[in-house]
C-alpha cells in the first residue's frame, strides 16, 4: 500500500477554499445539467435571422436596382456595401475588383447621397436598409456579379458577423435588333434575264432569308457571313421584291424585313423600261449630300429636246394627282436637257437634306420614306419616263453637351492639418465622378457627383500656396463630354509649435546634482522598419477608400516604411532609451475624408523586453471630424527576453499591439489589443551623454505620450530629493567642532 505524503501548511490552509470551489462548480453543473433538462421539453427560442441582402433582378444590359438588407446590426460603425465580380473572397479581400463608384457606407445616421464621406446611406434601428445601385452590364471579362457587405471602417477583417455574399441575377437578354437591306442587280430587265437580288443583315448573324414577289415565295436562302441572295428570272411585269430575315437564335437575335426593291421586266422584242440608280443611296448626311442619279432605257432626246426632271420627294408624294407636274413637291430638281441615243443619263444633285418643305409641307426624311422621282419634262404625259427609287439616310451623332467645372473652397486660407473642404460643380448638372487635383497631384480620387456636386475635405495639403483644381469624367461621354476645372489658389499656413520654457528652479536643481545616477549613449542615424498593419494599407489602396499614402522623409517597399535618421539616447546598462525619426506618413482615402498621419515617430524601450512606439498622430473619423493626439504612446512592443541589448540595440520582427491610446488616435478604426504590423529597429550607440528621463532607471516616466515636461520635472525635482537626504544624512555623520574659548 503506497502512502501519500503529508500536505504543506499551505496546502492545509487552501484545502477548505478547494473544497468550496468544487462545491460551487458542483451547483454550476447542476444547475446548466437542469437548464439542459428543460430545454428537451421546452421548445427552444427562435434565432434571430442573421444579415442578409434582399437583391432584385438587374436588367439584362445592365442598370439600377434597389437593394433591401435586414438583419444586421443597427449600431455605429454600420457596413460597407459593395459590387464587384462574383467569386471574391469578401468586401475587404476582393476591395480592389469593386465598381468604385458602386460602394455605399451604411450606418445609422448617415444622409442618404454623396458627400465628403463619399456614398452613404442611412440603417434603420433594427438594421434594416434601402440602397440603390447600378450593376455593370456582364460582360466577357465578367460575366457575373454579386453584392457584398462586411463592418465599416476595417472592423470587418476581424469581425465577420457583418459579412455577406448576394449573387445577382439578370434579366433575360432581348434580342439584338437586325436590319435587312435588300438590293437588285438591275431595275429592269428583259423577258428571261435573271436578277440578282442581294439581302444584307446587320450586324451579322446566322439565319434564313425568304425573298417574296409580293405575296408570291421566290425562294429561302442561308446567311453566309451577312448576306444571302437569290438569282431566278422574273416574268413580265412590274415586281416588287422584299426580304425577311428569321434568325437561328431567336434569343439573341430578331428577325427583321427589307424595304421593297422595284423590278420591270419586258417582254422580248419590247424597248426596256425606263429605270435609275443613285449612288450613294444609303447613309446621306442628314445636313445636306450630294448624290448621283444614272439613268437607264430612257428617251433620247435627239433632236428634240424634253428630257426629264430628276428631284427628291417623299414616297407619299405621287399620291397627289398633280406630283408630275407640281416641281414644289420636291427638292434639288434638275432638268435632264441631254439623254444619250443609249437611254442613259448621269445628273449629279448636291445639297439633298433629310428636312426640307414639300408642296408646303415639312418633311423628315428620317420619319419616313424619301426616293429620287424622274418624270417628263415640261408637264409632258409620257408616262414611261416616270422612275421611283428609294433613298435613306444616316440619323445625326448627337454631340455631348459641353459640361463647365467649377471648384470652391470653404475658405481661402487654412492651418497646416486643419484641412479645407472642396467643393467641385459640374453644369449643366451631369451624372459622373471627379478628380481633385492638387497642383498635379491627385488629392481626391473618384468622387460621385450627387445632383451634379462633390465635396470632400483635404486635411493633408504641404504649406504654401496649393493649386487647387478637378477633372469630370462624365457616366455618359455620349451626352456630356469631359471638363477641367480653372484653377483656384488655397494658401495653407505652417503650424505653428511652440517648446515650453525651462523652469530655472529646475535647471538649477539638476546642475547641483553632484554625480549622475547612470551613463547613457547618444544614438544617431537609427532606423525603423514598420508597416503600421496591412490590412489598413490595404484597405487604404483598395477599391474601397480609393485612398493612397503620402511620404514625407520616409521610404517604402516590400509592405515596409523605412524611418531613417533617428536620434536620442540609450542607456545600455539598464536597457532603456529613447529615439525620435524625422518624416511622416499620411494616408488618405474616401475622398480625404479619411485621413491619418503619423509623424514625429519614436521607439522608448522601457527595460528587457517591452518598448512602445510613439507619435503624433491627425486622424480624422469618417464624418471627417479631425482630432491631434501629440505625443501619444501608439503601440507596444515586445522585445523578447533579452529586450533592445548589445553594442548596437535591434529588433528583428518583433510584435506590435495597438495601444486604448492608439486606437483612439486611429480613430477607432481597430479596438485596443488588435495586432498590428511587427517592427525592426536599429540604434547605433555612440558618445555618453548625461542620462534623462527616458534613459536612467531611477527616474519617472510616464504612461501617456512621449517623455514630456512634466516627467523631467519630476525626475529632477526627485534627484533634488536625493541630494539633499545626501547633504543631511553627511551632516549627522560629521561630528560637531569645538566650540572657541
Amino acid at each position: 500500500m503506497r502512502t501519500s505524503n503529508p500536505p504543506s501548511a499551505v496546502s492545509a490552509r487552501t484545502a477548505p477554499v478547494r473544497r468550496g470551489g468544487r462545491r460551487i462548480l458542483a451547483a454550476v453543473l447542476a444547475t446548466a445539467l437542469a437548464t439542459v433538462g428543460m430545454t428537451a421539453v421546452v421548445a427552444a427560442p427562435a434565432q434571430a435571422a442573421g444579415p442578409a441582402v434582399s437583391v432584385p433582378e438587374a436588367p439584362a444590359a445592365g442598370g439600377t436596382i434597389t437593394l433591401t438588407g435586414s438583419g444586421f446590426a443597427g449600431v455605429s460603425p454600420g457596413i460597407y456595401l459593395g459590387v464587384g465580380p462574383a467569386g471574391l473572397a469578401g468586401f475587404y479581400p476582393g476591395s480592389g475588383s469593386l465598381v468604385a463608384s458602386e460602394t455605399v457606407w451604411v450606418a445609422p445616421g448617415n444622409a442618404d447621397g454623396t458627400g465628403a464621406a463619399g456614398r452613404t446611406a442611412p440603417m434603420a434601428a433594427d438594421g434594416s436598409f434601402s440602397v440603390t445601385v447600378t450593376i455593370p452590364a456582364p460582360s466577357t471579362s465578367v460575366p457575373a456579379y454579386s453584392i457584398y457587405t462586411s463592418k465599416a471602417h476595417g472592423q470587418g477583417m476581424s469581425d465577420p458577423s457583418q459579412n455577406t455574399t448576394t449573387a445577382v441575377t439578370f434579366a433575360k437578354a432581348a434580342p439584338t435588333a437586325t436590319s435587312l437591306a435588300l438590293t437588285a442587280s438591275s431595275s429592269s430587265v428583259t423577258e428571261g434575264a435573271p436578277v440578282t437580288f442581294t439581302a444584307t443583315v446587320s450586324p451579322a448573324a446566322a439565319g434564313m432569308v425568304a425573298f417574296s414577289d409580293g405575296s408570291t415565295s421566290l425562294g429561302t436562302v442561308s446567311v453566309s457571313g451577312s448576306t444571302a441572295a437569290f438569282t431566278g428570272p422574273l416574268s413580265v411585269g412590274l415586281h416588287s421584291v422584299t426580304a425577311a430575315f428569321t434568325p437561328t437564335d431567336p434569343d439573341a437575335f430578331a428577325g427583321s424585313t427589307s424595304g421593297a426593291v422595284t423590278v420591270t421586266v419586258t417582254a422580248a422584242g419590247q424597248p426596256a423600261a425606263a429605270a435609275v440608280s443613285v449612288s450613294p443611296a444609303t447613309g446621306l448626311d442628314p445636313a445636306g449630300s450630294p448624290i448621283t442619279v444614272t439613268g437607264s432605257a430612257f428617251k433620247p432626246t435627239g433632236g428634240v429636246v424634253q428630257g426629264v426632271y430628276v428631284g427628291v420627294g417623299p414616297k407619299s408624294a405621287k399620291s397627289d394627282p398633280s406630283w408630275f407636274v407640281n416641281a414644289g413637291f420636291y427638292q434639288g430638281v434638275q432638268w435632264v436637257r441631254t439623254i444619250g441615243a443609249d437611254g442613259s443619263f448621269t445628273q449629279a444633285l448636291s445639297g439633298v437634306k433629310s428636312v426640307f418643305t414639300s408642296n408646303g409641307t415639312q418633311v423628315d426624311c428620317l420619319a419616313e420614306e424619301c426616293g429620287v422621282y424622274t418624270f417628263a419634262a415640261h408637264g409632258s404625259s409620257d408616262r414611261s419616263q416616270d422612275t421611283y427609287t428609294p433613298i435613306a439616310f444616316q440619323a445625326p451623332a448627337v454631340a455631348p453637351a459641353v459640361t463647365t467645372l467649377t471648384v470652391t473652397t470653404s475658405a481661402a486660407s487654412s492651418a497646416a492639418g486643419a484641412g479645407v473642404d472642396v467643393t467641385v460643380a459640374v453644369s449643366p448638372v451631369a451624372a459622373g465622378t471627379v478628380d481633385v487635383l492638387d497642383g498635379t497631384r491627385v488629392a481626391a480620387r473618384n468622387l460621385a457627383l450627387k445632383d451634379g456636386k462633390a465635396t470632400t475635405r483635404l486635411s493633408s495639403l504641404a504649406a504654401g500656396a496649393r493649386a487647387l483644381g478637378a477633372t469630370f469624367a462624365p457616366a455618359d461621354p455620349t451626352a456630356f463630354a469631359p471638363s477641367v476645372a480653372a484653377v483656384v489658389t488655397h494658401t495653407v499656413t505652417a503650424a505653428v509649435t511652440t517648446v515650453p520654457p525651462v523652469t530655472g528652479g529646475v535647471a538649477s536643481a539638476a546642475t547641483t546634482q553632484a554625480e549622475p545616477v547612470c551613463v547613457a549613449r547618444a544614438v544617431s542615424g537609427a532606423t525603423l522598419q514598420w508597416g503600421v498593419k496591412s490590412s489598413f494599407r490595404n484597405y487604404i489602396s483598395g477599391g474601397i477608400a480609393n485612398g493612397s499614402w503620402t511620404l514625407s522623409g520616409v521610404g517604402y517597399e516590400s509592405g515596409r516604411y523605412t524611418w531613417s535618421g533617428g536620434s536620442g539616447s540609450y542607456n545600455a546598462a539598464d536597457g532603456k532609451g529613447t529615439v525620435r525619426f524625422p518624416g511622416s506618413v499620411s494616408f488618405t482615402g474616401h475622398g480625404g475624408v479619411l485621413n491619418l498621419v503619423l509623424s514625429n515617430l519614436g521607439i522608448r524601450v522601457s527595460g528587457p523586453g517591452s518598448a512602445t512606439i510613439t507619435a503624433d498622430v491627425h486622424s480624422t473619423d469618417m464624418s471627417g471630424a479631425a482630432s491631434e493626439h501629440p505625443g501619444v504612446s501608439f503601440a507596444t512592443v515586445a522585445l523578447g527576453g533579452s529586450g533592445a541589448s548589445g553594442a548596437t540595440p535591434t529588433a528583428t520582427d518583433a510584435p506590435v499591439t495597438l495601444t486604448a491610446a492608439g486606437a483612439e488616435a486611429f480613430a477607432g478604426f481597430y479596438t485596443a489589443g488588435t495586432a498590428l504590423d511587427p517592427v525592426s529597429f536599429r540604434l547605433p550607440l555612440g558618445a555618453t551623454v548625461p542620462c534623462d528621463s527616458s534613459t536612467a532607471a531611477n527616474l519617472a516616466t510616464t504612461g501617456g505620450g512621449d517623455t514630456g515636461a512634466w516627467p523631467i520635472l519630476g525626475g529632477l525635482m526627485l534627484l533634488v530629493g536625493i541630494a539633499a537626504v545626501s547633504a543631511a544624512r553627511r551632516r549627522i555623520a560629521t561630528p560637531a567642532p569645538a566650540a572657541r574659548a
